[in-house]
């Protein structure tokens, strides 16, 4: 990924852009106060990346955390505000991460209504993946209650990176190879890629699709309120 960014700059390989409505009188300063308790307790929320003269590149936490830059849309219709927002989505992909330069990260919060927020999480995969998102959208909605309510953000330990990192150096890799070998024994040459494969009915590549499922007002503040109460320790 790090190569990728390096050799492809402004194409938006590898910019995963998050974004959350929130229907609701927010805290912005709490909510900000949030990110930063989140950022303080996961160091690779605060990483960079150093390859310039070392033999293999290296990662590097720093003290920097995320701000939240904050847009107020509230003068402009609802129609402007979705247009207003797709131009900012493909300016904000465009934009390249300095993988040297910490945070990796960016916060916009737009504000739509008295009472109706956007919010733009863009962050580089290099960072974490997908199952990772949900793990710090919740940690900041938690650390968000105890804010605004004058309580200690007490979130479980959050156990390092560097442990697994460690836990996978130590493993014995020759029997893990034995076993890859018996598992793949016959085969001679690569297997194709999902890209690779041509529909043969009609002669082309296959691509991916997308489906959008639109959720009920109640059960959309049912799942809300659901996950806001799983994420109090």
């Amino acid at each position: 990924m790090l190569l990728h960014s390096l050799t492809a700059q402004g194409s938006g390989v590898d910019i995963v852009q998050e974004i959350a409505d929130l229907d609701e009188d927010l805290d912005v300063d709490a909510f900000e106060r949030s990110w930063h308790h989140v950022a303080i307790r996961h160091s690779m929320m605060r990483t960079s990346f150093e390859w310039k003269k070392l033999d293999r590149p290296v990662q590097r936490a720093h003290d920097t955390v995320p701000r939240l830059e904050r847009r107020d849309w509230r003068s402009l219709s609802a129609k402007d505000q979705e247009d207003e927002f797709e131009a900012f989505l493909r300016s904000d992909r465009g934009r390249d991460f300095e993988m040297d330069r910490a945070p990796l990260m960016r916060l916009v919060i737009f504000r739509l209504a008295p009472a109706a927020y956007r919010v733009l999480w863009t962050f580089h995969h290099a960072l974490m993946d997908g199952w990772c998102v949900p793990i710090v959208w919740r940690e900041v909605f938690a650390a968000y209650d105890a804010v605004r309510e004058r309580r200690q953000v007490a979130l479980e330990m959050a156990r390092p990176y560097r442990d697994y990192v460690d836990w996978l150096e130590g493993l014995d890799r020759s029997g893990s190879e034995a076993f890859w070998r018996d598992l793949l024994k016959g085969f001679r040459s690569p297997a194709p890629l999902a890209v690779d494969r041509v529909d043969q009915k009609e002669d082309r590549p296959l691509f991916h699709g997308s489906e959008l499922a639109r959720l009920s007002e109640p059960l959309t503040s049912t799942y809300a309120r659901w996950r806001r109460s799983t994420a109090s320790p």
